[in-house]
């Protein structure tokens, strides 16, 4: 079988909440089975000084912040040192959003890893950290749900439209992941309308299939007018390890960016999505 892109180094994003540990975990379990380092990045925001009068006080608080977060940090390292591979911490102060970018350019990284913390009063599927990264950047985001374990990536299932636009170099990471676990790929198309496909469509999946070529997979194809729930009824009778995605404009994808209608998303509180971006 032909390797796809093996993976290096991992960025996962934490403050050290039960979402992001569990992220930590989920990406460490990765990493083994692909052979990559992990790097663990917390960031913390510089404060907003109105009044002078305070701002020693201020600067003391920060400094406090960082100090406790180091400390939080090595703890979080040192639970990882009985792992057969490289784990690092860093604690920055900063923007969230340019330091992740930097991290994730300077490591040579392939990956970012994020957790996600549960809805609460929330209509947003993701926290709003998770979901500034998927809409801003263009690198590979697998984002964790707070309460999933690391599962071994038997079957995995790309939702695709079949949009003839993609690079299929896109699919590289996915390939990599399906190699290292020896995966079954399921193809899902949800089809919207009961028209014949488009002509573009049909040059769409013609390309899919031929950039999983190599790899075992299927397609499958549910008519349901509403994308996200044809996703769910999918994943009720197919169990998934690893749901992939991949984020463009005016995509299904952009759905779970705003409100979420459906009553029975499973996914988003019990399996990982991995979204690719095609930017």
């Amino acid at each position: 079988m032909i390797k796809f892109l093996s993976m290096k180094n991992i960025i996962v994003p934490t403050d050290f909440s039960a979402a992001s540990k569990q992220a930590a975990m989920y990406a460490v379990s990765l990493a083994k089975q692909c052979g990559a380092a992990v790097h663990l990045i917390n960031v913390v925001t510089p404060p907003v000084v109105i009044d002078d009068s305070i701002l020693p006080t201020v600067m003391q608080l920060q400094a406090d912040i960082l100090r406790d977060n180091r400390k939080l940090m090595d703890e979080e390292i040192s639970k990882f040192s009985k792992e057969n591979l490289l784990v690092t911490g860093f604690v920055e102060e900063g923007g969230t959003m340019e330091i992740i970018s930097t991290y994730f350019i300077e490591k040579k990284s392939d990956l970012v890893v994020m957790g996600m913390k549960g809805k609460g009063n929330s209509h947003s599927v993701f926290g709003s950290t998770t979901t500034s990264i998927l809409q801003k950047f263009s690198f590979p985001t697998l984002v964790i749900p707070e309460h999933a374990t690391f599962q071994y990536i038997n079957q995995i299932t790309l939702a695709a439209d079949f949009n003839a636009s993609i690079d299929m170099e896109r699919y590289d990471l996915l390939l990599g992941i399906a190699d290292a676990f020896d995966s079954t790929i399921n193809i899902l198309n949800v089809d919207q309308s009961p028209n014949s496909m488009k002509q573009e469509e049909v040059i769409g999946k013609m390309k899919t299939n031929l950039a999983f070529l190599k790899h075992t997979h299927h397609f499958h194809t549910i008519q349901e007018s509403d994308v996200v729930e044809g996703i769910s009824q999918f994943i009720a009778r197919h169990p998934t390890d690893l749901l992939v995605m991949i984020a463009q404009k005016h995509s299904f994808f952009e759905r779970l960016f705003g409100k979420v209608h459906t009553k029975a998303m499973t996914y988003q509180t019990e399996i990982p999505l991995l979204v690719l971006q095609n930017k």
